[in-house]
């Protein structure tokens, strides 16, 4: 769920290492792009069910099941495919490594989680709502810190696409949100948001790697 802008600035910095086109990014970001399509996240996003114990559960991409099930374009460094697996590593490294440290989800309360900093059981879309004020909060933080431009990722974005739809979905993902500033409270600092950068950037490259990338 790490927001667009996120996923894009990674995966620049990953393109840039392996030369990759800008068809390696606009994967990067379709997976969100699908699911806001209303295609099915659970499919989109490749996600698995894992049981913890105490009723929490966590909801992971599954990458081997991608990899399986996309093996011959891997082989091939088909960029698209390379691109949509970088998001759905960023999103499995958000999922069980940063998100747990603000909530818990459990099995018999999907709508629902527990918000460590509230102490108490909220609305899903509550809690949503937070996360996505900061990344608006942190998005200006994002483009300076990797020297992007977004209007240009906007237009080469488009570019990759004729399907209306598609671009429609880009442009509204891409747009400027509003921040409401009735939410006091920060989930998110720019210490953690680098961290959750460098431990994406070493991360896809290491599977790379193992992928023979």
């Amino acid at each position: 769920m790490a927001g667009t802008i996120v996923h894009l600035a990674i995966s620049n910095e990953i393109k840039k290492k392996y030369n990759f086109s800008d068809r390696f990014i606009f994967g990067s970001i379709m997976p969100d792009i699908r699911k806001r399509i209303c295609e099915d996240r659970d499919a989109t996003h490749y996600i698995e069910e894992i049981y913890l114990g105490n009723n929490n559960i966590k909801r992971l991409p599954n990458l081997e099941r991608y990899i399986k099930e996309n093996k011959e374009k891997i082989a091939q460094k088909d960029e698209y495919v390379l691109g949509y697996f970088a998001h759905l590593v960023q999103d499995r490294i958000w999922f069980d490594k940063y998100i747990s440290r603000f909530v818990e989800f459990k099995a018999d309360t999907l709508g629902f989680v527990y918000m460590y900093s509230e102490e108490r059981m909220v609305e899903r879309e509550y809690w949503v709502k937070q996360m996505y004020n900061d990344y608006a909060k942190l998005e200006q933080y994002v483009l300076d810190k990797f020297n992007l431009d977004k209007n240009d990722m906007v237009q080469k974005m488009l570019m990759q696409t004729s399907d209306y739809k598609v671009k429609e979905t880009i442009k509204s993902e891409l747009r400027d949100f509003d921040i409401d500033k009735k939410i006091k409270r920060e989930v998110l600092t720019q210490n953690q948001m680098d961290e959750y950068f460098e431990e994406c950037i070493k991360e896809t490259i290491d599977m790379y790697r193992n992928l023979g990338i």
